[in-house]
This record gives C-alpha cells, sequence and structure tokens, in this order.
C-alpha cells in the first residue's frame, strides 16, 4: 500500500476530485430540503375512512388508518391549505407525505422545503388543514343525516295527526288506537335517533407533536454526501491504484534501477526488425551496447579473476545467448574470458557459439575427459561446452569435481562465466554456489520483483548471492545469419 500510495496518490486524489464533483453536481442539479414533522391523533368520524360506521362494520382499521394517510393531498386538504395559508409562500402537495406510526392512531406528515421555517409552517398547516378537512366532512355527513331523519319525524307526525283525529271520532275503531300508538313509538325512536346524531362527536382528533423548525444538521447532508462521494472516490483510487501497483510489481527495464536490491546492470535492446543497411548496422549497435554495459559493470564491480553465473528465475531461451553475448563483450575490452555451459536439460552455449556437438562439462565432472582436451576457443573465447548427456551427471555439478574444475579455470582466466539451469531448480542452485555470484536474468514485464525478492531468499540460505541483474526481454534474443550464429559479427565488431 505504501507503494501505492507513493507512487500513485494522483490516482487517489484524482478519484476523490471526481466523485467528490459527482455529488456536488448532484447538490447543485437537487437542492438541499429541509423536512419538517407534525404528529396527529386521528379519531374516528363520520364521513372518513377511519369512521365509527366502517369500524362497526368489521372493517380493518389499518386499511381506514393507511387511507386516511393517503387523503393528505386530497382536494379537499387542498382548499383548506389556501384558506389557512396567509403568507405569499406556495405550500405545495408534492412536498408533503403522510404516514401511520405502526400499531397506533398517529398520523405522521412530513413537508419538504428549501428553508428551515417553511417547511416547518408547511407541516403545521398541512395538520391544521387535514384535521379541519376531516371536521367539516364529519359535520356535513352529521348535517346531512339529522336532515333526514327531521323530514321522517315530521312526516311522522302529520300521520300522528290524522291517526288521532280518526280515533277521537265516533266512528274510531280499535285499530285506530293501536295505529295512533305505533306512529308515537316510531315518532319517539325517531326523535332519539337525531338526538343520537346530533350528540354524536365530529372530533378529528389533535395535533400531539407540533411541526418544529428542523436542526442545521439536515444542512449539512449536502456537504456530507459530497465528503462521502469523495471518500468513496479516494477509496476507489486506492484500490485501482494497488492493483496497478501489483501489476507494477513486473520488473521494467526502462524504469527499475534495481530489483529487490539487486542493481540493474543493463537492460538487453532487441530488434526483430527486417530493415538492411544502415537501419540493421544500427539495430545491432544499440543491442551490442546494451551488452557492453552489462560487461563494464561486471569490469567495474567483481574483482579478478572472478567466476560468475549467469542464471535466471525460470528456464529462458535467452540466457545462453546473454551469457555468450556478454563474454564477446569482455573479450572486446581485452580480458581472458572463458563460457561453461552447465545447463543440463537443454544447453545451448555449443549452438549459440556454433561449435560442434563436443565433449564438455560433462565429460569432465565424471572423468572421461581431462580439462585441458574440452576447451574450444571462438573470437577470443575459451568455450566449454555442455558434453554429451549432461542429464545423467547433473548430481555432481555442485561436487569436488565440479568445483576442482572452476578453480582451474578462474586460474587461466580473468572472467569465468557459467549458464546454468535455474535457481529454482536443485542443480541450477547447487552450481551456482561453486561461484563467486549471481548475473541473474530477469524477464522485463514478467519476472516480478516478489518473485525475485523470494527466490533470493532461498537462495541464500545455499549461499549463493546475486552480484547484479541483467533484464532480457520476452522474445527470444536474435543472433545474426552469420556462420558462428553470433550477434557481434565482423560487421558490428568491426566498429570498435
Amino acid at each position: 500500500m505504501y507503494q501505492a500510495l507513493r507512487r500513485r496518490w494522483v490516482w487517489i486524489a484524482l478519484g476523490a476530485v471526481i466523485f467528490g464533483g459527482l455529488g456536488y453536481g448532484y447538490t447543485i442539479m437537487k437542492p438541499q430540503l429541509y423536512t419538517s414533522t407534525a404528529e396527529i391523533l386521528l379519531l374516528p368520524v363520520s364521513g372518513s375512512p377511519f369512521s365509527p360506521e366502517a369500524q362497526a362494520a368489521g372493517q380493518d382499521t389499518s386499511v381506514g388508518l393507511e387511507t386516511e394517510a393517503k387523503m393528505i393531498t386530497a382536494p379537499a386538504v387542498q382548499h383548506k391549505v389556501a384558506a389557512l395559508n396567509k403568507s405569499s409562500v406556495v405550500y405545495s402537495p408534492n412536498r408533503v407525505s403522510g404516514s401511520i406510526i405502526s400499531n397506533s392512531q398517529v398520523l405522521q406528515i412530513d413537508f419538504a422545503a428549501p428553508t428551515r421555517a417553511e417547511a416547518r409552517d408547511g407541516a403545521d398547516i398541512y395538520a391544521h388543514a387535514f384535521l379541519s378537512s376531516r371536521a367539516s366532512g364529519a359535520k356535513s355527513v352529521q348535517q346531512a343525516e339529522a336532515q333526514k331523519i327531521k323530514l321522517r319525524i315530521a312526516d311522522v307526525g302529520n300521520s300522528l295527526k290524522s291517526a288521532t283525529k280518526t280515533a277521537n271520532s265516533r266512528k274510531s275503531s280499535t285499530n285506530a288506537s293501536i295505529k295512533v300508538q305505533e306512529l308515537a313509538n316510531r315518532q319517539a325512536n325517531l326523535q332519539q335517533k337525531l338526538s343520537d346524531i346530533e350528540s354524536a362527536s365530529v372530533n378529528p382528533g389533535s395535533i400531539v407533536t407540533n411541526a418544529s423548525t428542523p436542526g442545521w444538521g439536515q444542512a449539512l447532508i449536502a456537504p456530507i454526501s459530497i465528503v462521502v462521494l469523495a471518500l468513496v472516490g479516494g477509496a476507489l483510487g486506492l484500490a485501482l491504484a494497488i492493483w496497478r501497483t501489483r501489476v507494477d510489481e513486473r520488473v521494467n527495464g526502462r524504469r527499475d534501477v534495481s530489483v529487490s536490491g539487486v542493481k540493474v546492470w543493463s537492460t538487453i535492446t532487441s530488434s526483430h526488425g527486417n530493415s538492411g543497411g544502415a537501419d540493421r548496422v544500427n539495430d545491432r549497435n544499440l543491442a551490442y551496447s546494451s551488452y557492453q554495459r552489462a560487461s563494464m559493470a561486471i569490469i567495474a564491480n567483481i574483482p579478478r579473476p572472478a567466476v560468475l553465473s549467469v542464471s535466471a528465475l525460470v528456464a529462458t531461451d535467452n540466457l545462453p545467448i546473454l551469457t555468450a553475448q556478454i563474454a564477446l563483450a569482455l573479450a572486446d575490452s581485452g580480458y581472458a574470458v572463458t563460457v561453461v555451459d552447465s545447463e543440463v536439460r537443454s544447453p545451448q552455449i555449443a549452438s549459440a557459439f556454433g561449435i560442434d556437438d563436443v565433449p564438455g562439462v560433462a565429460e569432465v565432472v565424471n572423468g572421461a575427459a581431462e580439462l585441458a582436451a574440452v576447451g574450444t576457443a571462438v573470437q577470443g573465447v575459451h568455450v566449454i561446452p555442455a558434453g554429451h548427456d549432461p542429464n545423467r551427471t547433473a548430481a555432481q555439478y555442485s561436487g569436488a569435481a565440479y568445483r576442482h574444475m572452476m578453480e582451474t579455470l578462474r586460474s587461466q582466466s580473468d572472467f569465468v562465466l557459467t549458464s546454468t539451469e535455474p535457481l529454482c531448480e536443485p542443480v541450477g542452485l547447487g552450481s551456482a554456489a561453486t561461484t563467486d555470484g549471481v548475473i541473474l536474468a530477469v524477464v522485463d514485464g514478467e519476472t516480478t520483483h516478489r518473485q525475485v525478492a523470494e527466490l533470493l531468499e532461498r537462495a541464500e540460505v545455499h549461499g549463493v548471492e546475486a552480484v547484479g541483474a541483467v533484464v532480457v526481454p520476452k522474445q527470444v534474443l536474435p543472433t545474426s545469419p552469420s556462420p558462428s550464429g553470433i550477434l557481434l559479427d565482423d560487421l558490428v565488431r568491426s566498429r570498435a
């Protein structure tokens, strides 16, 4: 994480700025609104969804209350709001909402407005308007029902007068008296019903919590949103930076001057172009310069005589060519150089130098040949190939015969370069342990710093130390079409 913060802090800052800017833009497009709340205790009244008649009919109370909450924006309520509003502010129904508090008869009215005072006044007006609307509706229903009963009472009264007159006449009968009694009872019942209707409560409820001025905390919602979005953007930027840093843990030959503490001596330049003439010469000269930088680093940092292993983390086809080219560059500087092919699985030094498959290291370590009889001189470099079937003698590449061979070669040369198996393999680690140090070949854009660190930590246990690193390309290094197969043919060597 430290590397991500140090090398890619701009990504984190950019993420915070972008997301913070989006948050700011959102607050501009949707201005800050303050919300005030009033609470009303609803009582059942006639003419409303929550009524005594509905309860008597067995209707679910919650259904009536939820319907009441939706009535907050009804036209009747809006008329009351307009009547109660004494200011020039328009209290839009789009900014009000109602909801029933769970397991209660309390209606919560929320009103949102761009100012704190307007939010408070809006919630207060809607609370009073809603109660007034319910009260008006209840009174209208009560008056209508009472008027109906009064008309019926008048009709029964007229019938009672006629029946009484008939009962008092000379022609009266028992039936006439019974009818008078029935009409009198009916009139009494209607009068009692009228009394009940007129005495019924039209109280719609009461405000239990008055609307209050919203706190300044709501004003912090916008800046807090901006800050939160900026933090989210910064976190995403950090995640991206960490991911990119991990990807960039791969060795970069153009940027890195060291790999896990090991100095990069050179980044090998490779050209596979088909250009000819001056361009071809220029490409070869650039390639030669990259090998020459590696050879100069060896001359500057390694005391002579020295035995150095050229190895890699994993098997690479570039290792034999790299060893050969560095050896040639050292020879061009006037040093006595010996190259030893200590690879056992797919030795390529002989092929790189263009020599025949002759006895070499394998025959020396198993006693089948003398060291003096296996060497071949190629362009000023003493080359000892791998020999026949070196894999059978691989276990001896860290033994006494192999060490004796290396010490003998040390006494005869300024520099001995041995191309070995990868350090992750026992034979490579064993042969490297017989040398003064390892020139580590790392693949550009593929090998990671962590891989190198882990490998060197394991190698250190066996007394193997990396003295320098050379960055090689992913693709196979080119060779020249000369008979020797070496890039540094006469055309390039003639420039020195």
